[in-house]
């Protein structure tokens, strides 16, 4: 396999060779991985969520399906073949059944799902190798990304960054959003919960992940002031995007670079800053709101009509049309065939379009169920089919949803299979506040049915539901309190918890100020049995307790009584107390002064 040199490509020095040290540290490091990789890897297949998060060597998957794709069991470190990835996407309904048909299967765009997490991924095709010699530059870290990253820390669901070479014209720049916190779409809904409602669901995540990207996209104009335009086409939630560490295949003699035809280009990671656990220090406000909602239109209440009424005209319209027009752009690559209205004829959706600007008898026309539009009024040479090979009517009921011309309410299933008709939305609208509804929907995911399994087995199923209901209010930024019966892991939990936010914690400052994480128990020896338990080769725990239990465990090593609270002058002055010590216990002061409990040279000889 023939590997491109980084030294030679036509760039700068600078460039050249920065690109150089990255790849050779991933050769003589291999273990080296991303972050980003870690977290796609870890639902890459989650059958119980019926979620996957795509890896693939190619675009070319029938319906984006996970049929040739990494999932956990099979990935190891060999990552190199897989240089494509996506969003995280719902499993059609039968899927490793023998009763699937792939054909009668529900299309990627239709099968958005909140997976926990979304990329929102930014990219500039360059058309000269300065330009992409300058967007490469402002990878280093302290430059420009380190400025835009600052820019988003603002808000609690942001998690980072990751910087990836495209191999050819471009660097993918992915920003992870936290999506845990959304309360209309779970995050740990199982399967049948998110196959009883997707079409909603899809719509949502299709609102949210617009909603992250066009913040993305603003802060990223704002920060970054290069000339070349971002590519829209990755503002759709189920666009491929390039990985990190994929290996990408030259197919072409023309790229920016001017490689040869069957060399590999390594997928660098040229930046990389990922808080996966939780918010960022100092963020505020959610970029989208944990209640957030679907619109609600007036036009939701609108009857089916027999002509061809234009929906665009009114204000929804106006959000519709813009949305729709800029992912027929993004798709054909022009700007005509144009939409300019969207109607309904015996329950069919009908979509109009111009063919040229002057065009004022728009008759190009797709409906129901086909996805090619037929053209008519000649001038447009070609075939158009919809974006995603969707039909009209899923394209259309997909845009009613997203933007309020017809509403479905969210569909909450529970354990039993049973549907509740509000939306949390709905509830809070009639009273029932977000705390209610986030314990009542956390003491629904812990219930376990009576079981005559062995009782270890029913605590690991306790302290899994423990995990996903603590999961869910990790991001909302609010006290609270866990009530439950001993040995169900609320502990261990908060335990791994806090060492992931040490180490954000560690990487988000450089004032070499020293930092702690502290647990409260009830006694000295729970304490010291939780920090056994907590410590390990890669983390540290020590027991802290007050100087009177230190004092009184002198006391006894040295077989003499405490003096009494009323020998001491001044008991909360410790300089004071360690005095009062010294004049008439000088064996206890020195036992205090001596061993891994030496207050002395910390507060009195100094």
């Amino acid at each position: 396999m023939s590997v491109i040199s980084f030294r030679d490509l036509p760039l700068s020095h600078e460039v050249t060779h920065r690109m150089a040290a990255i790849y050779q540290s991933k050769l003589q490091n291999p273990e080296q991985g991303s972050a980003l990789l870690s977290l796609l890897r870890s639902v890459a297949v989650d059958k119980s969520r019926g979620i996957y998060c795509a890896m693939s060597d190619s675009v070319e998957i029938p319906k984006k399906l996970p049929f040739r794709l990494i999932d956990k069991s099979s990935a190891g470190d060999d990552t190199a073949a897989y240089c494509y990835f996506l969003n995280p996407l719902l499993m059609p309904e039968k899927l490793g059944s023998a009763e699937f048909n792939i054909g009668s299967a529900t299309k990627a765009n239709l099968r958005r799902t909140n997976g926990g997490f979304l990329v929102v991924t930014i990219e500039q095709d360059c058309a000269r190798p300065e330009q992409l010699d300058a967007i490469i530059r402002f990878t280093k870290p302290g430059d420009t990304i380190t400025k835009l990253d600052d820019s988003l820390r603002i808000f609690k669901d942001y998690r980072g960054c990751t910087a990836v070479f495209s191999g050819n014209r471009s660097v993918h720049f992915h920003f992870v959003f936290d999506t845990r916190h959304l309360l209309n779409v779970p995050h740990d809904h199982v399967w049948m919960q998110r196959l009883a409602d997707h079409p909603v669901q899809s719509a949502f995540m299709a609102n949210v992940h617009n909603i992250y990207w066009d913040l993305v996209a603003k802060t990223f104009s704002e920060v970054a002031s290069i000339e070349v335009e971002v590519d829209k086409e990755l503002r759709n939630f189920s666009q491929w995007r390039r990985g990190p560490w994929g290996l990408r295949l030259v197919d072409s003699s023309e790229n920016l670079l001017r490689l040869e035809i069957g060399q590999h280009v390594p997928q660098i990671v040229l930046f990389e800053k990922l808080r996966t656990v939780r918010a960022p220090k100092g963020s505020g406000s959610f970029a989208v709101d944990p209640s957030y909602a679907l619109p609600l239109s007036p036009t939701s209440s609108r009857k089916l009509v027999s002509h061809v009424p234009s929906f665009f005209t009114d204000d929804v319209g106006q959000k519709l049309l813009p949305e729709f027009t800029e992912r027929c752009r993004s798709e054909w690559g022009r700007d005509y065939p144009m939409p300019v209205s969207l109607g309904q004829d015996n329950g069919e959706w009908i979509f109009n379009f111009k063919n040229h600007e002057g065009d004022l008898n728009p008759s190009t026309v797709v409906r129901g169920n086909h996805s090619r539009l037929l053209i008519q009024g000649g001038v447009l040479d070609g075939t158009f089919i919809l974006p995603g090979s969707l039909t009209a009517q899923e394209t259309a009921n997909d845009l009613a949803l997203r933007f309020g011309l017809i509403s479905e309410s969210l569909k909450m299933p529970d354990d039993t299979g049973l549907v509740e008709p509000l939306t949390l939305q709905q509830k809070l609208k009639r009273g029932v506040p977000m705390k209610d509804q986030i314990e009542s929907i956390a003491a629904k995911s812990m219930l376990i049915p009576v079981s005559t399994r062995p009782v270890d087995e029913l605590k690991l199923l306790y302290r899994n539901n423990l995990n996903h209901a603590l999961a869910r209010v990790a991001g909302l930024d609010r006290d609270e309190l866990v009530v439950s019966g001993e040995g169900i892991g609320k502990s261990s939990y908060i335990a791994r918890q806090f060492a992931n936010d040490a180490l954000d914690t560690a990487m988000s400052f450089t004032d070499e100020r020293q930092r702690f994480f502290c647990f409260a128990y009830r006694s000295v020896a729970q304490a010291q049995e939780k920090a056994a338990d907590f410590s390990s080769p890669t983390r540290f725990a020590i027991v802290i307790q007050s100087f009177w239990k230190h004092y009184r465990a002198a006391c006894a090593q040295c077989g003499v009584d405490p003096l009494q609270a009323d020998k001491f002058d001044r008991p909360s002055d410790i300089n004071s107390v360690l005095r009062t010590i010294l004049h008439q216990k000088k064996d206890v002061y020195d036992t205090l002064g001596s061993g891994p409990n030496n207050w002395i040279p910390m507060i009195v000889r100094s």
